[in-house]
């Protein structure tokens, strides 16, 4: 089978760095060790290439406003045309975006379009401020067309399917929930000694470790205020943090209870992961699902995980007794759950060591990739 993947994202801090849609690149990598050839068209920022096996048409990005998402259609649009007359196109696959050239090139090669929604969308269009919101009227429509036009449309749980299902009249069993999961090979139980060696860190400290970016969902005030207490009951115990932080939170996790890392590449961040005893995952109580792709990967490396949710949010991990969920917005509770961890190290290690089995058996990437050549073999 030959596959299109599309996705878009403009985000200056990737002009020098890898990074992007890992969960994209994983698809891609798995589909080619599947046999399956892949054509990903990528805005040229986060070093596309260098982080899958896919071919790679990356389309210069540049970021201004309204102009950049033009050039980017309109590239995208002629590359695609290119790629077309060169080779069939069995499937596209979309991560959700402002773009009418994915569904273009499925009707044009009679090709199954599949999207990829790994957020909310609505949550998106009501947090829309400034002159983004003129743009609104556009994105919804464009989302709307490509959806209703999909043959399947993969979503990151079922509160978000739900709301597709209600708000934009998608039929049921054209929705699939389909967890964002882990790459079992790159994160996975690395040797602690090893890799605190490797990162420079002192084996004789124990560590937190938190992984993140400046996603809206994390809770920094509540990470910060509960590693300073776990620090002052514990002097031993660090909090590594890995990922970028605005300058307000940058103010919130500065200090000797944290060593920041910064942006690392994944193989890096499951070292870090690697050298800690428990995971945290705080989400705000604003947020109404407990989603972070991070606590995965956290259960890959085989570590427990300390998170928090809001009371009404869909929780993927209630069958996995290595997630500790603690309600959002709670310090005591949060702070009573890693300590609880903490000070059990056997017990702690063997909830990771049933949170790794769980996410190969359940949750392992490959699966999306095996998922999808399913209902592509079945094309008519």
């Amino acid at each position: 089978m030959r596959y299109f993947v599309y996705y878009y994202l403009y985000d200056p801090r990737l002009r020098s760095v890898p990074g992007g849609p890992m969960k994209i690149f994983d698809l891609c990598n798995n589909l080619v060790k599947l046999g399956h050839e892949v054509v990903l068209f990528a805005p040229d920022i986060g070093s596309p290439r260098s982080q899958t096996a896919a071919k790679v048409v990356a389309i210069p990005a540049f970021g201004v406003p309204v102009l950049g998402i033009l050039w980017h259609e309109a590239a995208s649009l002629a590359v695609s045309l290119l790629y077309l007359a060169w080779g069939r196109c069995d499937a596209v696959y979309v991560r959700i975006t402002t773009s009418f050239v994915p569904l273009l090139i499925a009707r044009l090669a009679a090709a199954r379009l599949f999207t990829d929604v790994n957020d909310d969308p609505f949550y998106r269009y009501d947090s829309e401020r400034g002159p983004g919101r003129l743009k609104l009227p556009c994105v919804r429509t464009c989302d709307a067309l490509n959806l209703k036009n999909s043959y399947r449309v993969f979503v990151v749980n079922s509160a978000v399917a739900e709301k597709l299902r209600l708000r934009l009249g998608l039929a049921a069993e054209k929705l699939e929930v389909m967890l964002s999961g882990a790459n079992t090979d790159v994160f996975r139980p690395l040797a602690r000694d090893g890799a605190c060696a490797e990162l420079g860190l002192d084996p004789s400290l124990r560590y937190l470790c938190f992984v993140g970016s400046l996603n809206h969902w994390n809770d920094y005030s509540l990470l910060a205020a509960v590693v300073r207490r776990v620090t002052a009951a514990l002097p031993g115990v660090r909090c590594l943090v890995v990922g970028d932080v605005s300058e307000e939170q940058l103010r919130l996790v500065s200090g000797s209870p944290f060593i920041l890392a910064g942006r690392v590449p994944p193989a890096a961040a499951a070292k870090y992961i690697s050298c800690s005893e428990v995971c945290l995952a705080p989400l705000i109580p604003q947020w109404r699902e407990i989603r972070s792709v991070k606590i995965f990967d956290y259960l890959a490396c085989g570590r427990p995980v300390a998170a928090t949710k809001a009371p009404d949010a869909d929780n993927v991990f209630s069958d996995c007794p290595a997630v500790a969920i603690t309600p959002s917005g709670d310090e005591d509770a949060f702070f009573r759950s890693v300590m609880r961890l903490l000070s059990d190290p056997a017990g702690a290690a063997a909830l990771g060591a049933a949170g790794r089995e769980l996410v190969v058996r359940k949750h392992d990437r490959a699966a999306a990739a095996r998922r999808l050549a399913e209902l592509t073999g079945g094309r008519k």
